[in-house]
């Protein structure tokens, strides 16, 4: 079964937290049959958001999904196949999950003294290392701008950036490997979107996403907490910004910078923060013209610390 919670590693409670156990979907065991790396015409799939689907990880896996979508909700899923080849949905409980709308942030606590948040169960035993494809990147961002952002956001984790002056205990560490025109493993078929297969090369990459898809990311690690890849796919049609600071006039745009935090968040093994949390990074809600999730808040570093 897989273990999302709240501060504690393996049974993470965190201050003021809900257990993450809620919306376990026991699926029918599925057997993979024998595949070469990134065949998918035998692969068994399942559908886990309407036009989002993963391949079935194998015994012992999970492959973990957030979906953004362009109003800034999103939505998180974990497939884990277990060693018997029983395969499991983890939905997380409404307050974990899609918020509509989310709270006005003056109704927030303060960042800085806000200590909730979540874990995912995974943490990365060697660096995160990534790679950026450039192919199809948005004609109105600039390519150096954009890979500094996307490392910013990579950064955000390991440095434990915060916005309150916390000493920084966080040993996770990341490497950028520079450019790939290897593409991220999540498939565009008719439509789907679906996380396919891990393999050693993480890949941020860009795409026409379909329908109202702002961005995708999906983890993998071993059931028993060990993250093995973390792949991003980035709408390349809804305008985004790359500074560290909403341009002057901004209006429906979105920082790359603090989405790219978020998502580096998950792989680095944080879950979302709950209910009126919305000040902190981990909330499952962003918005337009959004510089603050860029920053961590005091439960963000707390998950962390708790992890790292």
């Amino acid at each position: 079964m897989i273990v999302a919670s709240m501060w504690s590693l393996g049974s993470m409670m965190m201050p003021g937290c809900e257990a993450d156990d809620d919306g376990l979907e026991a699926l029918a065991a599925v057997e993979a049959p024998a595949r070469a790396p990134g065949d998918l015409r035998a692969a068994p799939m399942v559908e886990v958001f309407d036009d989002v689907s993963v391949v079935v990880p194998p015994a012992g896996t999970r492959v973990s999904v957030e979906v953004i979508y362009e109003d800034g909700q999103m939505e998180f899923v974990d497939v884990s196949t277990d060693d018997d080849g029983r395969t499991e949905l983890h939905y997380p409980d409404e307050a974990w999950g899609l918020v509509a709308p989310p709270p006005p942030a003056a109704v927030c606590p303060v960042e800085c003294a806000d200590d909730r948040g979540s874990l995912k169960g995974w943490h990365w035993i060697v660096p995160l290392t990534w790679k950026y494809r450039d192919l199809g990147r948005p004609a109105a961002l600039n390519k150096t701008a954009t890979i500094n952002a996307l490392f910013d956001g990579a950064s955000g984790p390991p440095l434990a950036r915060d916005a309150c002056g916390l000493a920084d205990n966080v040993s996770a560490t990341h490497t950028y490997l520079g450019e790939t025109l290897l593409a991220p493993h999540i498939s565009l078929v008719g439509g789907v979107i679906a996380c396919t297969s891990v393999d050693a090369d993480n890949v941020i990459g860009w795409a026409d996403l379909p329908g109202n898809v702002l961005g995708v990311t999906c983890t993998w690690s071993t059931n028993t907490g060990i993250a093995t890849g973390t792949d991003m796919l980035y709408d390349n049609v809804f305008p985004w910004y790359t500074s560290s600071t909403a341009p002057a006039g901004c209006g429906n745009q979105i920082s790359l910078r603090g989405v790219a935090t978020h998502e580096f968040g998950h792989a680095f093994g944080l879950g979302h923060s709950p209910g009126d949390s919305c000040n902190l990074t981990m909330y499952p809600s962003t918005g337009p013209c959004n510089d603050g999730q860029r920053n961590f808040g005091l439960g963000d570093v707390m998950g962390l610390e708790a992890v790292y």
